[in-house]
Parts: structure tokens; sequence; C-alpha cells
């Protein structure tokens, strides 16, 4: 954490570090999303309900992630440690390969 800013206060804010990268040329770690076979831009999961709105929280391996379209849930599976701050959850502009497909 680092000192809040401004005074007054004397506070703490949390700071929080991305995962490390996985793959060269990335800036840090992403949870991927699975695609669809036909379109690799297009999620074939949507992200679980309880993950929806919160960023910032603990995640465990083992943690609802995702659910496929037949209402299969997709733990987490710890691949970037355990537990892990999820960041960016469901944000549109991770959707896309392109763009960084991941949380």
């Amino acid at each position: 954490s680092v000192a809040a800013a401004g005074g007054g206060g004397g506070g703490e804010v949390p700071c929080f570090k991305s995962a490390k990268a996985k793959k060269h040329g990335e800036m840090s770690g992403k949870i991927t999303w699975p695609t669809c076979d036909d379109n690799p831009n297009f999620p074939a999961v949507m992200v679980h309900k309880h993950l929806q709105d919160r960023d910032f929280e603990l995640i465990h391996e083992g943690d609802a992630l995702f659910v496929d379209l037949h209402g299969n849930i997709i733990p987490y599976d710890g691949s970037h440690g355990s537990p892990v701050y999820l960041m960016f959850v469901n944000e549109g502009g991770y959707y896309y390969k392109s763009s960084g497909a991941g949380i």
C-alpha cells in the first residue's frame, strides 16, 4: 500500500500489481477467454455472475470464473497463482484477442 496523497486523512491506499506476463510481448498476465472454434475473436463463455462488477476482488483456484452457453461452470485453474485479484472483469475492450482477450 502507499500513503494517500493530499495529507489530512493519513490513510493507506492499496496498491495492486498485475500478474507477470505468461507470453512474450504481453505487459501483464491475463486469464484468457475460451473462444469459438470458428471465430477466435468471439468469446465462447460468459463471466460468472458472481464476478460481474467485482474488480479488485480475490479469486482462488477452483472458484467459478466462466459459464459456457450450456450453463457449465468453468473454474479458475490457478494459472496465475492463488489467490489473485481480478481487474477489468468483463470489460468490452478485452473481449478480442487483438485487444488483450482476458481478464
